[in-house]
């Protein structure tokens, strides 16, 4: 189990929960980080303030002049009742007095007095008379103090008072301070909920409930509609354009025909005219009922004439058992430009001089194809068409006779932009067919043709019981 598909197992992956999350881990970061430093900031306050007055209480104590007065005779009770008396006024941790060697005269634990005074930290006062805040670990755990040596009336060193607070303690007395920015801190987090809950359904509801994914696939879906309705009404007005510059041409054949009285030869091509496109017409009427996928065939079947070239549609073609449900208009978009690629690919090969041998010599020789009016002599302008409904898949294969697709664009066929032609305008037919493909849940396939050329071979399932995917 990898560690994406656990976080999306136990997170909620939709746009408002990830705001929502987002937006909390910030407020709770922004908020702990202020709120871990304001509370650092009073407890290093807090101690710097106590430990100022602690030796400021310490210095006092040594002036008092019975204190020194019991310091020098080393009177323990005098000084352990003027110890006990502090301790409740100070409110400190602890009061100890000791004598100039260290020893214990006074201090909050009767039992440890005539013991030597903990923590290594005196000499600054027993030897250099200096007064000063320490932090050491005495006998009764880490404390910080101040320190402030005892002077006889002479002048000499004759003992050292210490008053302090256990470090224990001052973190009570800080997270007492404290307690009031926790609080604050709390409701700030509390109001920073609210505030991310309130933010990411507002913006819920600004795109209509929608994750970012869908509202991608909602415009992806609805270039690929304008891109389809763009590709028809073109095809469309291709197939009447050719249509008219065709009968344009036939009209004036005919009308110079029966000028120069050539009556019978005039008639002999109206019927073979009228002929020729009535067979393709019911040829697709037949084999393809749907109105629209064969008027884009008949469309590139006059196109193709208008270049000079052949679509060669194969005379087995069937396509009628389409789905209800199956959208055609993505079956338009394939065709229409695998068709156009392959018209493209056929007459740049022919321009370069390249003349290949008969194309698809072999299906030719057992073909009768009505359809088709070439040669296999003049194959190397041919495009082929093949569409059959036969078994679980719709089938389309489109078979150009042109230079082949380039090696270093062969794993980049599909991507938008990807081309080998030259100028702007291109790259973006096979991305629209691998769209149409994948709308469809079909498989899309490519490969090389002997001795030149390339197939394109198209699957369309008609049940999506089992998806494929598109193999680009």
């Amino acid at each position: 189990m990898s560690s994406t598909w656990a976080l999306r197992r136990f997170i909620p992956m939709g746009i408002q929960p990830r705001i929502m999350i987002t937006l909390m881990v910030l407020g709770v970061l922004q908020i702990g980080i202020t709120g871990m430093a304001g509370m650092f900031y009073i407890k290093e306050q807090l101690e710097h303030q106590l430990a100022k007055k602690n030796l400021e209480q310490a210095r006092t104590l040594a002036l008092i002049p019975s204190v020194r007065q019991a310091v020098k005779k080393g009177d323990s009770p005098t000084l352990q009742k003027l110890v006990t008396e502090m301790h409740k006024v100070l409110g400190v941790s602890f009061v100890a007095i000791g004598d100039k060697n260290g020893i214990r005269l006074a201090h909050r634990l009767e039992n440890r007095i005539g013991l030597p005074m903990i923590g290594g930290d005196n000499d600054l006062a027993l030897k250099h008379g200096q007064s000063y805040i320490s932090s050491a670990v005495g006998s009764m755990g880490p404390s910080t103090r101040g320190k402030a040596p005892v002077f006889d009336d002479d002048g000499h060193i004759i003992g050292v008072i210490s008053v302090g607070y256990l470090i224990n303690e001052l973190e009570s007395k800080a997270s007492a301070q404290a307690t009031p920015l926790a609080m604050a801190i709390m409701i700030a987090l509390g109001l920073s909920m609210i505030a991310a809950t309130l933010i990411s359904q507002k913006l819920k509801r600004t795109i209509h409930g929608l994750e970012p994914r869908e509202i991608a696939w909602r415009y992806t879906e609805q270039i690929q509609k304008l891109n389809q309705q763009i590709i028809q009404v073109k095809n469309y007005a291709d197939l009447l354009r050719v249509q008219t510059h065709e009968y344009s041409n036939k009209l004036s054949t005919i009308s110079g025909l029966i000028q120069l009285g050539a009556v019978d030869q005039a008639v002999e091509l109206i019927h073979k005219e009228s002929s020729g496109y009535q067979s393709v017409i019911a040829f697709l009427q037949s084999a393809i009922p749907n109105p629209v996928i064969a008027g884009v065939i008949l469309g590139k079947y006059h196109r193709a004439n208008e270049l000079g070239l052949t679509l060669d549609i194969d005379p087995d073609s069937h396509f009628a058992d389409i789905p209800d449900e199956l959208d055609t208009s993505h079956i338009v978009t394939i065709l229409g430009n695998l068709i156009d690629n392959a018209f493209d690919a056929t007459s740049n090969n022919r321009e370069s001089g390249i003349s290949p041998t008969p194309f698809h010599e072999n299906k030719h020789k057992t073909r009768n194809s009505s359809i088709s009016t070439i040669s296999s002599k003049q194959s190397n302008k041919t495009i082929f068409l093949s569409m059959t409904d036969i078994g679980n898949d719709l089938i389309i294969e489109v078979e150009d006779n042109g230079a082949g697709i380039p090696e270093t664009l062969k794993n980049t066929v599909y991507e938008l932009g990807a081309t080998s032609k030259v100028g702007e305008g291109h790259g973006y037919g096979l991305f629209l067919v691998k769209e149409a493909v994948k709308q469809l849940q079909g498989y899309l396939t490519f490969d090389d043709v002997k001795p030149a050329g390339t197939r394109f071979t198209v699957y369309i399932p008609k049940s999506h019981e089992q998806t494929k995917d598109i193999n680009c």
